[in-house]
């Protein structure tokens, strides 16, 4: 009994060391400082007492993972602010239904009139919906507030290549109007004729087939996006990136280290024509870089220019490398740029009349802290536009950082999580004990 007393207690010590050590490891991990980051860069602006936003750059968020908690905004007096990152989320999308008055051909000209309510939107395009394939035709737009009088707005050409090629050009862009009416002229095109230099990738199989159909294409219905504009992009471009062959005749263009979102890819080519399917790859990063394939599509641009495809959206979070890879006839082995875009992401905080603020970022081994941002949210633009805009200054290397102290605190926080484990353990072990000690009580 004595010998299990004994042993009792030294458990009941050992827990009692064990919590007050957690207890000076958590003191010393919450809290963080200027000193405690590799960047900073100064926030300015002219509102104050309420929330306001400032952009950041790429070489923040090449750091900022939404786990760790490696961004924070100080006063001059060292003082963390409460703050949050955000990002505009995609509009809602709304389509304004056009409505079929005339459709009428002469000269092998097609004419259709449309109208849609006076509702006062403005519109800047117009999308042929249609289950066709294998057409080509060029279009005219014209846009008028009654059906006697017309102004041109724009031109452009739709047109199928499927099964041949995967080209689908269904919408023409225009200058915006609000008018109810809208005239469309569609004309066809004898690229057999008109065949050279700027249609040599379209084959002569896919040159017969647009040709030959002649037959008026059925539209239903005609419509437009009215939905608000989008969220703003920021971009990095990659100017000529490394390009290397792979075995199977496809193009590797290796991007490296990206660190940073992945929503749209665009290339520009120095090739006049092309077309070529791609694969985006990325990999994690850690250990041998595996990578995977994680979106697909075409690049193009075909018929003299007219139709070009040369973006993708992956729609990508926070990506550690990636590659692209260019396949099939006409691959661009001559790649100039590579753009990798995002929707632009803030911080927000509320500023002092008085103070002087930085963002500072590139924290290392840091736990969570007072003003500690989190996960990214997403707003709505009439949200986002409610905060005053504040100017975020050049990138500056922090001299007041100390690498001693971030490797310290990275070495307390595999301490805490050792001090967290020895804890459970020993809880667990006094817990046995104790169940052990009730089992042997007498029962009457």
């Amino acid at each position: 009994m004595r010998k299990r007393d004994a042993g009792t207690i030294r458990v009941r010590k050992g827990s009692i060391v064990c919590a007050l050590l957690v207890f000076i490891m958590c003191g010393q991990s919450i809290g963080a400082d200027p000193s405690d980051f590799r960047y900073k860069a100064q926030l300015t602006g002219v509102q104050y007492g309420h929330p306001v936003r400032a952009a950041l750059a790429s070489e923040v968020l090449r750091f900022y993972s939404g786990d760790r908690e490696d961004i924070a905004i100080f006063d001059e007096t060292g003082t963390e602010l409460e703050c949050e990152i955000f990002m505009q989320q995609p509009p809602e999308e709304r389509y304004a239904v056009w409505e079929v008055l005339e459709d009428t051909a002469e000269n092998q000209v097609r004419s259709i009139v449309l109208r849609r309510d006076a509702d006062g939107r403005y519109v800047s395009n117009l999308v042929f919906s249609t289950r066709t394939r294998g057409f080509f035709r060029e279009i005219e737009v014209y846009a008028g507030r009654e059906m006697t009088s017309w102004r041109p707005v724009g031109e452009g050409v739709i047109a199928d290549l499927r099964p041949e090629m995967d080209v689908v050009y269904s919408t023409i862009e225009f200058n915006e109007t609000n008018n109810a009416f809208l005239k469309v002229r569609i004309k066809d095109v004898n690229l057999a004729k008109e065949q050279g230099l700027q249609y040599d990738l379209l084959n002569t199989d896919i040159i017969g087939l647009l040709s030959e159909n002649k037959a008026p294409i059925p539209f239903d219905p005609f419509t437009s996006r009215t939905g608000k504009k989008g969220p703003k992009l920021d971009r990095i471009v990659y100017k000529k990136p490394s390009a290397l062959s792979d075995n199977q005749g496809g193009t590797i263009i290796d991007l490296g280290k990206v660190g940073l979102p992945v929503e749209y890819v665009g290339i520009v080519a120095r090739d006049h024509y092309y077309y070529c399917g791609v694969e985006i790859l990325t990999a994690d990063g850690y250990g041998p870089a595996v990578y995977r394939v994680v979106g697909r599509g075409v690049f193009y641009r075909i018929a003299g220019g007219m139709l070009t495809r040369d973006i993708l959206a992956p729609g990508l979070g926070k990506t550690a490398y990636a590659r692209l890879k260019l396949s099939g006839s006409g691959s661009p082995y001559m790649i100039s740029e590579v753009h990798v875009s995002w929707a632009r992401r803030y911080i927000s905080f509320i500023p002092e009349h008085g103070r002087h603020y930085w963002l500072y970022w590139g924290g290392e081994g840091l736990s969570e802290t007072a003003g500690s941002p989190g996960k990214i949210r997403r707003e709505t633009r009439e949200t986002l536009t409610k905060y005053a805009q504040w100017n975020t200054g050049p990138v500056q290397a922090n001299k007041a950082y100390d690498p001693v102290k971030a490797g310290k605190g990275f070495f307390a926080e595999i301490m805490y999580i050792g001090i967290i484990g020895i804890l459970i353990y020993t809880m667990g072990f006094w817990l046995f004990q104790l169940r052990s000690g009730f089992a042997r009580i007498p029962r009457h």
